[in-house]
């Protein structure tokens, strides 16, 4: 009898083994702390484990056969079990509970159809599926784990929108590497997957607690090693210049204002706080008469508040926006050509230049901002303009010509003012970088006009130049306004001169003329160079 005892603990614990071995769970089972399931393949465990320096302990799927342990989705990582009581269950409904020492539910999924003998299974891919008896359709699983990721996107997970249903799918960053509850940071794409050629490569996405999204690789000699990142630039990070911000890394200060638009703080503003974000400049009365701003050449607004109409063109697109007591935006998604049509509403955070894009999109205006429609009384008006034009032709010329050399005046035209010359040589000294007179500054840029004008920003405008020789060259004139002395301005020419390197934009010489201020750099015809640093699919 006691041997028959012994056998039957024997067999009993010979069990236990195998059921922490499947990749399954049924109803009648359950996964206690201690207790793991392994994919068939055996690239990933579903358990138990700790947070370091706490005893905090979560539910989550890690990779088996990499050290030291890495996760890549939990169950309750904002609702921690503080002991090991925990209990993982499949209902009768077709639910994924976990329960505390309490018999608290702390995580539950929820069944998205019939439910009939339900098992949850860790597929071979690292997704945790809960389904119908042998039903492997995708189509059919009552719920998965990839719908639902937390800091890390594995192979086949995807990034997105679904344009019919609204479900969204983004990664949200950890508060710490010691602390797996959610974060500051999301990481949100209209849409983005990847698949691995080589299915013996392991490689995850994660969005870094610092809101540092790294696309990593592993190798058993270095363990992850970094194969892209992003930000890429000081533009991607996340809505970096508020709500309805734009950022443009070719510009100095990088963030500017929405057409418009005016910065909500200005103060802030002007120190390279961009926080707060903009406002309008007129408040919108959503009104049928409203208008829209066009812009392209950018990346899309963040599409959380949007919603996606199957289908429908542009124009159509357009008044569906304005039938919209709160619709801020449209455009057509599809880059294709296609029809399609999204919708925002509310505030537009994370627009940013990326000239390389051919999207438009348009924002909601008040009518006066752009100018109104002509309207029967606006034609009257036009009518009577013309016929005094008829009348009084000769008069109305002279007047365009006057205001013609006004117009140009207010252009910014300089005069050489040899007084002025002989002031600035004292001026010059402990500057070591060449000098430029501004008659060759003014013919080399056709007297700074609109037409050679290639960028502006905080510090003023930069305009293309052409020296009697054929040589190209930027000219950055500073603002007036910019607030920079003298003392600041040989700060900076020093400074750019013993900067000079390889791969940065050469200094050739400055200007220095009255108040006139100018830099003259060496003419980049080909984009700026993290073009070519990182490319144009990345």
């Amino acid at each position: 009898m006691d041997a028959l005892a012994g056998l039957v603990i024997i067999f009993s614990l010979l069990c236990l083994r195998i059921s922490t071995a499947v990749d399954t769970i049924t109803v009648n089972q359950s996964i206690r702390d201690g207790e793991t399931i392994i994919s068939s393949g055996g690239s990933f465990g579903l358990g138990f484990f700790p947070q370091e320096n706490s005893k905090n302990r979560f539910l989550g799927i890690f990779y088996r056969k990499v050290t030291p342990r890495t996760v890549v989705w939990i169950a309750n990582r904002d609702i921690p079990l503080t002991d090991s009581s925990g209990v993982l269950k499949v209902t009768d409904q077709g639910a994924l509970v976990l329960l505390n020492g309490a018999n608290r539910i702390i995580f539950s999924s929820n069944a998205s159809g019939p439910v009939e003998n339900p098992i949850a299974q860790l597929l071979e891919s690292g997704n945790l599926v809960v389904k119908n008896g042998n039903d492997d359709d995708p189509e059919n699983f009552l719920w998965q784990s990839f719908d639902h990721p937390t800091s890390t996107l594995l192979p086949d997970m995807k990034i997105g929108r679904n344009k019919s249903t609204g479900q969204e799918w983004y990664l949200s960053s950890s508060k710490s590497s010691d602390d797996p509850s959610t974060g500051n940071f999301t990481y949100r794409e209209m849409y983005y997957s990847y698949q691995l050629v080589d299915s013996s490569v392991v490689s995850m996405l994660v969005l870094q607690s610092n809101g540092k999204s790294e696309r990593l690789i592993w190798t058993n000699g270095s363990g992850w090693n970094p194969y892209t990142s992003m930000p890429m630039d000081d533009c991607d990070g996340y809505a970096s210049c508020g709500v309805h911000g734009f950022c443009n890394m070719n510009q100095v200060p990088k963030c500017d204002c929405l057409e418009g638009f005016q910065p909500k703080s200005p103060n802030n503003w002007a120190i390279g706080v961009w926080s707060d974000g903009c406002v309008r400049n007129k408040s919108l009365n959503f009104k049928a008469g409203d208008r829209f701003r066009s812009y392209s050449g950018v990346k899309l607004p963040d599409s959380r508040n949007s919603t996606y109409i199957d289908g429908m063109n542009l124009d159509k697109c357009k008044s569906e926006c304005l039938r919209s007591p709160s619709c801020t935006a449209y455009a057509n998604p599809n880059i294709q050509g296609g029809k399609g049509c999204l919708l925002w509403f509310g505030d537009l955070f994370d627009v940013r230049d990326m000239p390389d894009v051919r999207q438009e999109f348009f924002v909601r205006m008040d009518a006066s901002e752009l100018g109104t429609n002509s309207s029967s009384t606006e034609k009257k008006r036009r009518r009577v303009i013309m016929s005094l034009v008829s009348v009084m032709g000769v008069t109305l010329l002279g007047l365009a010509l006057t205001f013609n050399v006004l117009k140009k005046k207010g252009q910014g035209v300089l005069v050489h003012n040899s007084e002025a010359s002989h002031n600035n040589e004292d001026e010059k000294k402990d500057l070591e970088s060449p000098f430029f007179d501004l008659d060759t500054i003014l013919n080399a840029t056709s007297n700074f006009s609109i037409a050679n004008k290639i960028g502006e920003g905080g510090f003023g405008s930069v305009y293309k130049g052409m020296f009697q020789q054929g040589h190209e060259v930027a000219v950055k004139r500073l603002s007036k306004d910019s607030r920079q002395g003298l003392v600041e301005f040989k700060t900076e020419v020093m400074h750019i001169a013993n900067l000079q390197h390889r791969n940065l934009v050469k200094l050739l010489g400055c200007c220095i003329h009255g108040q006139e201020k100018m830099l003259i750099y060496e003419y980049m015809p080909n984009k700026s160079l993290d073009s070519f640093i990182f490319g144009l699919n990345l």
